[in-house]
This record gives C-alpha cells, structure tokens and sequence, in this order.
C-alpha cells in the first residue's frame, strides 16, 4: 500500500498561507534536489472549505520501481494485491476488503494462527511435523 504524506489546512491556515509555503518548500526541494524529487497533489478535502496537500518522494534511479500519482480513468479501478496466510494471492479494492476476505478465509480454513513475529502458520500442520521430526515446539531437535 502506498503511504503518502499530506497536512490540511483550514480556512485560517490558508489566510496565513501556511498551504503555500508548504507548496513553495516541496518545489524548492525539487529545484535543488539531484537525487530525488516529490510529487504533489493539492486537493479539497471534502469539508469545511479545507485544502489537503499530499506528496511522495521518490528517486530518480528507481523511476520505474517506486510509487507515483497515477489518474485513473472512469472505467478503472485501482486494485491492491492481498496476501493470504497460505501465500496465495487475490485482487481487492481496499485493504479492509482484503482484511474481510481473511476473517472469511480463516473461517473456511481453520487452523491458521500468526506467530509473535507476524507470520502466518498452520498450526495443526506446524505440529504434525514437529511430531513427524521429533523436534521440540523451537524447532530443536
């Protein structure tokens, strides 16, 4: 998932004009950074007259391999790829839509726990083998 940087500012905030120096800072980098540089995008945040400004910085030698702003046109969706506790993957429209089809998943797959460190494991398989190889629950012989 793409995390990008963003500040609001209110109608107060905009008649300091705190937005444009915000906006003034980022192009300025831009001009003198030879590394990277920051795409932005200046939006109304859907209330209360409130402008969000939202930005990404990126590199220059990893063009084609980090996020960028993309339109997308009224007959595409954008589409996030969620990862599954067996490693398959499916397509989904939102992160909490992935989250849903694994509560779903878990349910029709029974058996599945995350460790203490983040990963998934099927715990009646992970047994089976432990007891298969004579290993303790470390996995020590």
């Amino acid at each position: 998932m793409i995390e990008t940087n963003y500040m609001r500012f209110d109608v107060k905030d905009q008649e300091k004009g705190l937005h444009l120096k915000l906006l003034n800072y980022l192009m300025e980098y831009n001009k003198n950074s030879e590394n990277s540089y920051i795409e932005i995008v200046v939006k109304p945040a859907g209330y209360d007259d409130v402008i969000e400004i939202e930005w990404l910085q990126s590199n220059y030698d990893r063009y084609d391999t980090e996020p960028h702003f993309r339109a997308v046109g009224e007959d595409e969706r954008v589409m996030f790829e969620y990862e599954f506790p067996d490693n398959h993957f499916e397509w989904v429209e939102s992160m909490e839509e992935g989250k849903e089809r694994v509560e779903e998943w878990l349910k029709e797959n029974p058996g599945w726990i995350k460790t203490s460190y983040g990963r998934w494991i099927n715990k009646e398989e992970n047994d089976r083998l432990i007891k298969e190889f004579g290993l303790d629950k470390e996995g020590n012989e």
